[in-house]
């Protein structure tokens, strides 16, 4: 896997990798169940403890190369705004795909964050890092049905509907919940970049 630089940076964000300066900032996010209902693949509840394993996964998959689990920090305000991820799948400890050009999105803003396009912007800026330095052909996304606000993050950044009506079985017990996949291949992003 080629390098990839850090931070990146977009008009209002810094994108870095996740680190134990994050601890307080990640609990407090993932701890709130208005964040946490939607993200099928968060254990719950989400206790300080929980934070540290996720921060450490996090720092594991990006020396492995798997993924890339990256904080949003304000750049006007230093403030912790949420995190967007892209795994590579085929990379994962118990892969569940050989395919080494799919890369899967995900994203959480804080409450007190959300509303501002941050998930919008984070996203696009991993979208690109997926299509440009790593070379990948596709980026997958499930949403929650009832979750129209990251639905339209993924519109907005051309992902189709790919399968409707995916069971999304929670990390933390539950019933299975119906979502929907979203995909977005690299000719289709550069088509709508050009446009």
């Amino acid at each position: 896997m080629p390098e990839v630089a850090f931070p990146r940076q977009t008009s209002r964000l810094f994108l870095r990798p996740l680190g134990p300066e994050d601890r307080e900032a990640i609990h407090r996010m993932y701890a709130d169940w208005s964040v946490a209902k939607w993200l099928s693949r968060l254990q719950w509840p989400f206790t300080p403890e929980s934070a540290d394993t996720f921060i450490a996964d996090a720092q594991s998959d990006l020396a492995r190369g798997a993924a890339f689990f990256l904080a949003l920090i304000q750049r006007a305000t230093c403030a912790f705004v949420g995190t967007v991820s892209l795994r590579l799948p085929a990379l994962d400890a118990e892969p569940w795909t050989d395919d080494r050009r799919l890369g899967i999105l995900g994203y959480a803003i804080a409450r007190e964050q959300q509303g501002n396009g941050f998930a919008s912007e984070a996203a696009a800026t991993v979208v690109e890092l997926a299509f440009t330095d790593l070379d990948l052909q596709r980026l997958r996304a499930t949403v929650l049905q009832d979750n129209i606000a990251s639905r339209r993050v993924l519109e907005r950044l051309h992902f189709r509907l790919w399968r409707p009506d995916v069971r999304e079985v929670p990390r933390y017990g539950g019933p299975a919940r119906l979502g929907n996949t979203f995909i977005l291949d690299r000719a289709d992003w550069r088509s709508g970049e050009s446009s």
